[in-house]
């Protein structure tokens, strides 16, 4: 995002469904490389990232294995064994007027303000 002629925030923003806590880290380290890098006129270092068709590959391996099965077999095991769930909130108030709650927070500031 462009603040001012010379200055810029970067924003990164991702659903947990595609990105988790360490690959948010590793692909900051990436841009923050790649930047680094052409910022002194240098060529980034190749991607340690695998490729998405080696990523596909890998799932669908994983898909057929016998470790899909021991997986599958171990959190159903672990499943099992917890007790049942509590009512949820909807079933305490079945006419539907269950109380609502809602707190939000914005901040605005000016480019004067964030050059401090």
């Amino acid at each position: 995002m462009r603040v001012a002629d010379d200055r810029w925030f970067w924003y990164q923003r991702y659903h947990h469904l595609l990105v988790d806590g360490f690959s948010f880290t590793a692909i900051t380290r990436r841009v923050a490389h790649i930047y680094s890098r052409l910022r002194r006129g240098e060529t980034p270092d190749p991607t340690p990232f695998s490729g998405f068709g080696e990523v596909v590959a890998e799932y669908q391996a994983y898909q057929q294995s016998a470790g899909r099965q021991r997986d599958a077999d171990y959190w159903r095991d672990k499943a099992a064994q917890l007790p049942p769930p509590r009512p949820s909130a909807r079933s305490r108030w079945p006419d539907r007027r269950r109380p609502r709650a809602f707190t939000g927070l914005s901040q605005h500031c000016s480019a004067p303000i964030l050059r401090r």
